[in-house]
């Protein structure tokens, strides 16, 4: 028979391990290129407006950075978002009841952090280089029911 104190190793040991597969590696957005001839003005506003379009909470611009603010449930996560140089660099900052954790060196989170913040980016790029539509009316384009512009 194995000693009481065996068993709680053994367990906490397998709880170590658990908490770990519950996390994902937490992983920022890669950073978006800036287009040449955007003003920081114009960017402020694109992402304002994905921000707003994914239920985030912008706070105040400071230096062409904010920290942006998610609540889902009883979530919360707030992630940096800077866009004073060349490209949009997007870091995260806080979270609560995300599984957040850092083990050597590296940093684990809930996998919705990686999906929620990819999903802004995705927006924001969306925005900043829209795709060539080879002169055909895009979706924001004002079209009546048979296709034809006003």
């Amino acid at each position: 028979m194995r000693p009481l104190s065996s068993w709680f190793g053994l367990l906490f040991a397998g709880f170590c391990l658990l908490s770990l597969t519950a996390a994902a590696l937490l992983r920022d957005p890669r950073p978006i290129p800036l287009p040449p001839a955007m003003s920081k003005a114009q960017v402020q506003q694109i992402i304002l407006a994905a921000l707003d379009y994914r239920g985030w909470q912008p706070g105040k611009v400071e230096n062409n950075a904010l920290v942006a603010t998610l609540a889902i449930r009883k979530h919360m996560i707030k992630m940096i978002i800077d866009f004073s140089g060349a490209d949009i660099v997007f870091r995260y900052k806080e979270s609560i009841n995300m599984k957040y954790l850092e083990r050597s060196g590296l940093q684990y989170i809930h996998e919705n952090y990686n999906v929620w913040t990819g999903l802004l980016a995705e927006d924001i790029a969306a925005k900043l280089n829209p795709p060539a539509t080879g002169g055909k009316p895009s979706q924001g384009d004002a079209t009546n029911a048979a296709g034809q512009s006003p």
